[in-house]
């Protein structure tokens, strides 16, 4: 189980994720926001969700903070 969800808000419906932390990151994604307004990258797992008045902020939840952005392993595609 997650310690931290960490989410990233976006106004579109798409995002792109390279882990953050320069040459200790990942391949760049592009990822599609989803019709439940989400999209998890599949190396970090970080959150992406739609939120037009919040885009570009980010903030980390604990999974009892926000249960509906809990990755569902089962949904995820690499």
């Amino acid at each position: 189980m997650l310690d931290t969800i960490e989410v990233f808000y976006v106004d579109g419906d798409s995002a792109v994720c390279d882990g953050g932390s320069g040459a200790l990151g990942h391949p760049r994604v592009y990822l599609a926001i989803d019709k439940s307004g989400r999209a998890i990258c599949p190396y970090c797992g970080r959150v992406f969700a739609r939120d037009p008045e919040r885009a570009g902020q980010s903030e980390v939840l604990s999974p009892g903070e926000a249960p509906d952005l809990r990755p569902d392993p089962a949904s995820t595609q690499y």
